[in-house]
């Protein structure tokens, strides 16, 4: 039996599959339910090499669906589905993972798609800043006309996520995000240390997040994980708003015959009911870190309070930074 983590992206393939392939959609839905279950598959199964510990399953019509083995465990994160193009798509571009360890929470690193690839791939001058080094000071003062890719990082940084010490000169005047030069680094890069090179990509083509992320990890605040180990499992479960999993599969059963996947992010666990039934005698506050599921919780009990007051004049609000959320909500 092996748990089964969603992620939010598989939930937008799900939706189109839904839509235009149903008898795919069904044959999907059952392998989700097998794997929780311990049910063995009748669903083809095939190896891939371009992620870690990859498992792939062929579905009908050229569809297929891509999961990622965690490390020492019978988890599976389930990555990818659709056909061929848009898969390929998908393992080209997912990079591993990224740990916060202040918050305990897992992302996703990958190549920015088409759609979502900043026009100048450069770092913005909006990063938020860091302390400069005498050496990257005397670097942008030497460089006054040209606004180096990796011009945010420093010897220290790029030999902190691998880059053999021949190459960081190279990488650090590079100022032409598509040049040659700089494919030609990132290749070497990725000769001595693949991960290095993922970094460097992701960062060079990424949105501000992205870069944000890199520079975090090669500050040694965050940690680069190609692939998921048993022990990042509680990351896995405490990151409630990208990776989503069900205790029961009945659970999972129930969200995939209904296909209202809009209600993961207002997914209620059940160690959560008591907060949203119980009674306070005044106000009360929650805490957590950022993601275990506070504003769901506040929305649950929002619902039971409001659903108590039909029929009277009286409402209930509801307030939240989160757009999204509050679109669901309403």
């Amino acid at each position: 039996m092996a748990k089964v983590y969603l992620r939010p992206s598989f939930q937008k393939d799900l939706l189109g599959l839904r839509a235009n392939h149903r008898v795919n959609y069904n044959k999907l839905c059952a392998l989700l339910v097998e794997l929780e279950t311990g049910v063995p598959t009748v669903v083809d199964r095939r190896a891939e090499t371009r992620i870690e510990h990859c498992v792939k399953y062929e579905l009908q019509d050229g569809y297929r669906v891509v999961f990622q083995k965690v490390e020492g465990s019978e988890a599976l994160v389930a990555l990818c589905v659709g056909k061929h193009d848009h898969v390929d798509g998908f393992l080209d571009s997912h990079k591993g993972w990224v740990f916060d360890p202040a918050t305990g929470r897992m992302k996703e690193m990958r190549l920015a798609a088409v759609d979502e690839a900043t026009v100048n791939v450069v770092a913005s001058n909006t990063l938020a800043p860091r302390i400069p080094t005498e050496e990257s000071m005397k670097r942008v003062i030497s460089s006054e006309a040209r606004m180096a890719v990796f011009r945010l990082f420093d010897d220290a940084m790029l030999r902190g996520i691998g880059v053999p010490p021949a190459l960081v000169e190279g990488l650090l005047n590079v100022d032409d995000p598509n040049s040659t030069q700089l494919m030609l680094l990132l290749q070497q890069v990725a000769n001595d240390n693949q991960g290095a090179a993922d970094l460097l990509v992701s960062y060079a083509t990424g949105d501000r997040e992205t870069q944000d992320a890199v520079l975090a990890v090669a500050r040694g605040e965050r940690t680069y994980n190609p692939q998921l180990a048993h022990a990042d499992e509680a990351a896995l479960k405490a990151t409630t708003d990208e990776f989503i999993s069900f205790d029961d599969p009945k659970e999972m059963e129930e969200v995939l015959d209904t296909g209202k996947f809009e209600q993961w992010q207002l997914f209620l666990h059940p160690d959560q009911t008591q907060l949203v039934c119980r009674r306070f005698d005044g106000p009360a506050r929650i805490r957590g870190i950022s993601g275990s599921g506070k504003t769901v919780v506040a929305l649950h009990r929002a619902r039971r309070q409001a659903k108590a007051l039909l029929g009277t004049n009286r409402r209930i609000l509801f307030t939240t930074f989160n757009r999204a959320l509050a679109k669901y909500a309403g």
